[in-house]
């Protein structure tokens, strides 16, 4: 019998408010990471917990041209597939990750 896959969680922020923490909760629960602009020691610490990790630099801001795609062709690069994903940007929009706008982070809050 074959193990279980190790699930694939993709994170935009690694390097402050809870990116880290994220992260090494993902790794104690089994999963290899893609880590965008990872605290110092944290990608050690992380693979320590037993994850593999492949850490992105530039990403931390989405609003960025292309950081979104760059972080989700780096995950699909090295491990074929996403199965979690945590993007913050302060602002939360609906829809599909990849095809979101800037646009889209400067529309009014909508309370629900």
């Amino acid at each position: 019998m074959s193990a279980t896959p190790r699930r694939i969680a993709l994170l935009n922020d690694g390097s402050a408010y809870v990116g880290p923490a994220l992260a090494r909760e993902w790794a104690r629960r089994g999963h290899d990471l893609v880590v965008g602009d990872p605290a110092a020691g944290l990608v050690e610490e992380l693979e320590g917990l037993g994850a593999t990790v492949h850490p992105v630099s530039g990403v931390r801001d989405l609003a960025q041209e292309g950081a979104a795609d760059r972080l989700v062709a780096a995950a699909l690069e090295r491990f074929g597939r996403i199965d979690a994903a945590c993007a913050f940007t302060g602002r939360i929009v609906g829809g599909p990750f990849r095809t979101s706008t800037v646009d889209d982070l400067h529309q009014p809050a909508h309370l629900v």
